[in-house]
């Protein structure tokens, strides 16, 4: 037989270090073969991650302004858990994220910039800054066993930057790579380098400077098994290639992030199958898995994923079916065994039906928030267009381009037969629960009406979407059946509250870039993962629809319109190309517009197709604010949005815009119009 591949399994995805949940993961490590542990923690924060370990003494600004007890107890909590890990018989890896830096180092290390306010990438003083954080984090947790390290969705991108001449993303990966595989190596640590990314373009990238490092250190590339996250239906990851003198991991997710993160009963044995097969048809090295998602763990949700995986990596021959078998063998009584293996395999194609609109991702940020921002950058919205073509949102990796939307009668079928579904099964665990286990009965009716409520909550939430796009194509401007779907969302929702109250909008300002606080660990308060969020979304999506309706009045209104498209608005959000990351929409001052780019995507763009008038001469007119370069059917120029430019078109019948950043800042789109001469 060969040689098994290494399993890690990976905790605390994102939530702080918890030395009590460590003790209870090397207990259930016992049940299984477990090698190593790595561990995520904070790593979406600036207490996350090598920056939470590290006082930067030497650095008196930055060190004023840290959270020094947090880090503190960050080194406390790490160094403990080691000893627990280490005891077990296991090493620990930890996660970090570059480029990453306190804000007051900008102004303690100006370097760190260059003279378009970019992040000097190249520059000695971020190499510098680099080295001194991995020594003394090394210094501060000597037994630390080595970093994982991720170079997206970090404060500054190491790969997207306006001037890829200056930065060739592959050298920058490189230069970092080699810094931190050096600072291994001398160490006798070991380096583990995530290839994750939102975009074909972010794996081409690290992969190349990957290669280019790996000429002269030896380390790990850890791929996700499918690409960009761990959605059901992307296909199996093309990026886990074999580098020579590199091994390969493959990291895998057991509680499902994008399905329902523990709150649902999304048992997923068939894909985990086909994961499993896909890894060791690439021949990995070391089989990754995550366990828990903000606060929920696998142990106490489905842990029939868990034995999933083990049964797979070392049975390769294995079916689903059978590892559902052996599972119901071992944990499920006689005399219901059939029916809990089909209420296990029923849950999936409920919880895709809630969390995803004809297999498109409805929300990236989960447990929700009050904001809109998130679920505008995944682009659902452009989802409720009716039969309309998607391939605009091909760089939105959980939007799948190459399809036509469904029509809202469909989407609302969709979330309707879900629901109906998740009563039925509902009802099934109240049958069967005489002849459970108390402990099981309780998890099976947690989950299952944990699924009720999601299907009332998303389906309430989808109606008044599918509203407000009836009235916004109606041209009602008060918008009755958007208000309608409301109170009727408000009758259905708030008996279903623990704590019934005011639901609160988000009032945080908007971050054109990393987001440092976007998860929320909520327990099992529906009231915070689903209903109190919701609720609120709709409240923005009134203010939404006002600013949208007069936006597409006015550059309605204007002489000789032949096509526009509000940028900003949620109806035309299938007609704007961008990548998820980079050109975020949000009202600003009351009116809809989007920006094009942030630090973390400064070559963002948006594109987009208007329709012409192939008979007659005509002209661009836009309207936004700040500087940016245009292609207009291919012929590229730069313009003040400002001074709301005209542009001059021959006769054609179709507009092929792409508008990007212009010097060091973002400029924001508020309308594109074609309009005929007078």
């Amino acid at each position: 037989m060969d040689k098994l591949p290494e399993v890690t399994w990976s905790l605390m995805h994102p939530t702080p270090l918890n030395v009590d949940y460590m003790k209870r993961v090397i207990t259930e490590a016992a049940n299984y073969k477990v090698d190593s542990f790595e561990i995520c923690a904070a790593c979406h924060t600036l207490l996350g991650g090598l920056d939470g370990l590290v006082l930067y003494e030497d650095y008196p600004a930055v060190a004023a302004s840290l959270d020094r007890e947090g880090i503190i107890a960050n080194r406390r909590r790490l160094n403990e858990i080691l000893e627990l890990t280490h005891a077990s018989g296991r090493p620990v890896y930890y996660w970090h994220r570059e480029v990453t830096v306190w804000p007051e180092f900008l102004k303690a290390v100006p370097e760190l910039r260059d003279a378009n306010g970019e992040f000097d990438l190249l520059g000695d003083a971020f190499e510098t800054l680099l080295r001194y954080k991995l020594a003394k984090a090394f210094d501060a947790v000597p037994a630390l066993d080595g970093i994982v390290l991720t170079l997206t969705e970090a404060d500054f991108s190491a790969i997207h930057n306006s001037t890829p001449g200056i930065y060739p993303p592959e050298q920058v990966v490189a230069k970092i790579v080699r810094i931190f595989a050096g600072e291994h190596a001398a160490r006798g640590k070991r380096f583990i380098l995530r290839s994750f990314g939102s975009i074909a373009k972010d794996y081409e990238d690290i992969l190349a400077g990957a290669a280019l490092a790996a000429k002269e250190f030896s380390f790990e590339v850890e791929t996700k098994i499918t690409p960009y996250d761990f959605d059901p239906f992307l296909p199996d990851n093309p990026f886990m290639k074999r580098i020579p003198n590199l091994t390969l991991g493959a990291e895998c997710d057991s509680l499902g992030e994008f399905l329902g993160a523990g709150y649902l009963p999304a048992e997923n044995v068939e894909n985990i199958v086909r994961y499993v097969r896909w890894g060791q048809k690439c021949g990995v090295d070391r089989f990754t898995i995550r366990l828990d998602r903000i606060g929920n763990n696998i142990f106490d949700s489905y842990p029939v994923n868990l034995f999933a995986y083990e049964q797979a990596i070392l049975n390769p021959g294995i079916s689903a079916q059978e590892i559902r078998r052996r599972y119901a063998e071992t944990h499920y009584p006689v005399s219901c065994r059939k029916e809990l293996e089909e209420l296990g395999a029923a849950g999936y194609e409920v919880v895709t039906k809630l969390h995803y609109i004809d297999h498109h991702l409805i929300f990236h940020q989960f447990p929700l928030q009050a904001d809109l921002k998130w679920i505008k950058a995944g682009g659902i919205f452009g989802v409720f267009k009716d039969h309309r073509k998607l391939n605009l949102l091909n760089g939105i990796w959980s939007i799948l381009s190459e399809r036509t939307t469904p029509g809202r009668e469909r989407i609302l079928r969709e979330k309707e037969e879900a629901l109906v579904l998740a009563e039925k099964n509902l009802a099934r665990v109240e049958k069967l629960r005489p002849e459970l286990s108390e402990a099981e009965s309780l998890r099976l009716k947690r989950l299952w009406s944990n699924a009720v409520t999601a299907g009332k909550a998303i389906g309430s939430f989808v109606r008044v979407v599918c509203a407000y796009f009836d009235d916004m194509e109606a041209g009602r401007e008060e918008a009755p059946g958007m208000e309608a779907a409301i109170a009727s969302m408000k009758e259905t929702l708030l008996p279903l509250m623990t704590h019934p109250g005011e639901f609160e909008v988000a009032s945080a300002e908007f971050v054109n870039g990393m987001d440092h606080h976007v998860f929320t660990v909520a327990g099992n308060d529906l009231d915070q993962v689903y209903l109190k969020p919701l609720l609120g979304i709709v409240q923005l999506l009134r203010a939404e629809y006002r600013a949208e309706f007069e936006a597409r009045k006015k550059a309605g209104a204007l002489p000789g319109v032949v096509d526009f498209i509000i940028p900003g608005g949620i109806t035309d959000e299938c007609r704007c190309g961008r990548f998820m990351h980079a050109s975020h929409a949000l009202l600003k001052d009351g009116r809809p517009g989007r920006l094009i780019g942030n630090q973390v995507f400064p070559n963002g763009y948006l594109e987009c197709f208007l329709k012409g008038d192939a008979s007659a001469p005509q002209f661009l007119l836009l309207e936004g604010t700040g500087d940016c370069r245009i292609s207009v059917n291919g012929r590229e120029s730069e313009c003040r949005l400002d001074d709301a430019p005209r542009i001059d078109l021959a006769p054609c019948g179709e507009v092929h815009i792409v508008l990007r950043k212009l010097g060091n800042r973002y400029p924001l789109i508020r309308s594109i119009a074609v309009c005929r001469k007078p």
